[in-house]
């Protein structure tokens, strides 16, 4: 028996940079729906998890590696289906991409990967034991301003330090192997163009992974 799956694309554009671009560790190329209605994806650097956010049509947990990324988080897209005739590892997953009338506008395909993925909830659980020591808002298209030009073949390490001072303070972004140095400010929520807080609720992510 088929399985519609439902998603929206909103949750694949937050859910798909997560996902590992090279097949080393096969699970982590896709993307794991659960029969909770989590979205789970990791490359084993970030991650991201989105409770609650299939809309319908999930009945086990299931891996998809999606081979045509680009196509579902297209501008007109509002909401993605996914037909799931069989869950074995291999098996090809038909993907509807339908706009805010519901029409269809497009088709993507998709496989089952075969598991384990990793247990995000025990790593969320582990966070929750502790204080986080400072929750800053930053607008992300900002941050993304200072992160966009930083890569591997120009710097020996190719990472961005933010220095927080206090939740209503600037934040000092640093360039690691660059004399760089910028400055970001603090938003509150409802303040992104998006409606989406910008920070990770430590809280709403514990009572998630309970």
């Amino acid at each position: 028996m088929s399985h519609v799956i439902t998603l929206s694309a909103d949750t694949l554009r937050r859910i798909l940079p997560h996902v590992a671009s090279e097949d080393r560790r096969p699970t982590l190329s896709g993307v794991l729906l659960e029969a909770s209605g989590a979205v789970v994806a990791t490359d084993g650097h970030t991650l991201a998890a989105i409770p609650g956010a299939i809309l319908e049509g999930m009945s086990a947990d299931v891996i998809v590696r999606f081979m045509e990324p680009r196509k579902l988080t297209a501008q007109k897209v509002e909401r993605v289906t996914l037909t799931l005739a069989d869950a074995s590892p291999g098996a090809s997953v038909a993907v509807a991409l339908l706009d805010s009338y519901d029409r269809v506008i497009g088709a993507s395909l998709a496989e089952v990967v075969e598991g384990p993925f990793p247990d995000w909830r025990c790593i969320f659980r582990t966070l929750g034991e502790r204080s986080p020591v400072q929750a800053v808002a930053v607008d992300p298209d900002k941050l993304a301003r200072f992160t966009a030009n930083v890569s591997g073949k120009k710097y020996k390490t190719p990472a961005v330090t933010l220095d927080f001072y206090g939740p209503e303070r600037a934040a000092v972004v640093r360039w690691d192997g660059s004399e760089g140095v910028g400055m970001i400010m603090p938003c509150r929520f409802g303040e992104l163009s998006t409606g989406v807080p910008a920070w990770l609720d430590f809280s709403a992510a514990t009572a998630a992974a309970a």
